[in-house]
């Protein structure tokens, strides 16, 4: 018995909301590297990335890539891939150069990008499931792909941080500056 490669109305909806997603995040990506040239290597990475995971999930559309995929839930998930598309739409508006933008914000953004497509498990077997291993494969590449870029934003986050957070004052040099020192005698 020959396999049916077509795709659900449902799982085409899934996957093109996924990989328009991805279109809109590496542009997001994209924007940062111009807008944060210190840290241009790591958002145009992770822009490459973005786009390739778009990608991937592009060609699964194309006829004979993908096998009837099952999706547990698929309306609640939509919903979450959607959130997640106009969240990141938000942050595209916000995204321009002269903005009043920090590093740290735009890293803080990018973790909550990653971080909430992980806890959707839109990238999970859990959400899509396929008996074609082309399938079973792109969404194991976008799952661990994404882990890694949130486990990047979240360390360049922590970097800018610390690279920000200032001194602790010394309370020794604080009493030195609130009472004058002795004034010192002269010997000769």
């Amino acid at each position: 018995m020959q396999q049916d490669n077509s795709l659900s109305a449902a799982a085409e909806k899934m996957i093109r909301q996924l990989a328009e997603n991805e279109k809109s995040v590496a542009v997001l990506y994209a924007r940062y590297a111009e807008i944060f040239p210190e840290a241009q290597s790591l958002w145009s990475f992770l822009a490459r990335e973005e786009k390739g995971h778009a990608e991937l999930l592009d060609n699964l559309l194309k006829p004979g890539n993908a096998a009837e995929i099952d999706m547990p839930l698929e309306g609640v998930r939509l919903a979450e891939a959607i959130k997640i598309g106009e969240f990141v739409a938000e942050l595209r508006k916000q995204a321009k150069p002269g903005s009043r933008l920090t590093l740290a914000r735009a890293l803080t953004n990018a973790v909550g990008i990653e971080s909430n497509i992980l806890e959707a498990k839109l990238l999970e077997g859990e959400t899509l499931f396929a008996t074609e291993w082309t399938f079973q494969s792109v969404s194991t590449v976008l799952f661990m792909e994404t882990q890694n870029h949130l486990t990047l934003v979240e360390k360049a986050l922590e970097e800018v941080k610390r690279k920000l957070a200032l001194p602790k004052p010394d309370p020794a040099v604080n009493d030195e500056i609130k009472s004058p020192a002795p004034a010192e005698q002269d010997t000769l």
